[in-house]
């Protein structure tokens, strides 16, 4: 196995000149995608979305967008995208003749080149050790089954008036995007195994917009509630442990603990985490 550290540089205007899509669907991708993260980002930390300020920040992306999109590309730089979009590609069908693959690591920016038959293998190690996946060999796809039930379930909800035809509309799924989930997996190689990490892509699946209400509606609670025992980042971890100390509970004799729990989100039991989200909105909802 080889790790390549990290990205060097990002090839230069690849999308620009080599996308089919026209400039402006480009434009509103991109837009789409920051907007959507940071949007996220500020739910998290409870900062409303349709304050000036936010309101005034997505503007200036979306304006930078548009300028770095339309300036016109030196010829110089236009040479150069050509040349590496050409190398890249070279690279992908040796890639692909030597039986390599290639991707992401797992909580790094790090890329793995690994033996094709000994990454599949490690994939079907976890799928049969989780049994939390189920792999499509009959070539029918579930897609149609799903937007049925998630269909069913809405209405249903909306019949019984447990929500509204708002939130209805919100949380019903775009048809011209459905996208069955399906999962990849990335290389932990900071575990001394490198097993593999599963990560489900389900941007497009049916129940997509029933889990952003879901979340969008949850995730303020929750970050009210556990902020007193819930750390950002570096500087607040240093903030709650002067806190502490100041408090008189750090002294020679205080530990620090870290834990790691094993195919965390497989682990945990369907209907237990529905009834510890139950207690927990019925105490603090």
């Amino acid at each position: 196995m080889i790790i390549n550290k990290g990205l060097k540089f990002i090839p230069p205007c690849q999308s620009h000149f080599f996308s089919k899509k026209p400039l402006k669907q480009i434009i509103e991708q991109e837009y789409k995608r920051l907007y959507d993260e940071n949007v996220k980002n500020l739910t998290d930390y409870t900062f409303p979305t349709d304050d000036t300020r936010a309101k005034e920040y997505f503007l200036a992306i979306k304006t930078l967008l548009e300028q770095l999109y339309m300036i016109p590309i030196p010829n110089k730089i236009a040479r150069n995208a050509r040349y590496l979009s050409q190398m890249i590609k070279s690279m992908q069908r040796q890639l692909r003749k030597a039986n390599i693959a290639v991707g992401q690591t797992d909580k790094s920016k790090l890329f793995f080149f690994i033996d094709a038959q000994e990454y599949e293998e490690k994939i079907k190690n976890y799928m049969n050790k989780t049994n939390a996946y189920q792999e499509i060999t009959n070539g029918i796809c579930p897609l149609a089954d799903n937007l049925h039930l998630v269909i069913l379930l809405l209405d249903h909800l909306l019949e019984r008036k447990d929500i509204t035809k708002e939130q209805h509309k919100k949380m019903y799924p775009n048809i011209k995007k459905l996208e069955l989930a399906h999962i990849y997996f990335n290389l932990k190689v900071h575990k001394p195994d490198i097993s593999v990490r599963p990560i489900v892509a389900s941007i497009n699946a049916p129940a997509r917009l029933i889990s952003s209400f879901l979340d969008q509606l949850l995730t303020p609670i929750y970050n009210y509630v556990t902020k007193d025992i819930t750390f950002i980042n570096g500087i607040d971890v240093v903030r709650k442990l002067k806190e502490y100390q100041l408090q008189g509970y750090l002294n020679s004799t205080t530990l620090f603990i870290v834990f790691d729990v094993t195919d965390l989100y497989t682990m945990i039991p369907r209907d237990g985490a529905i009834a510890a989200l139950t207690r927990f909105c019925e105490k603090n909802a």
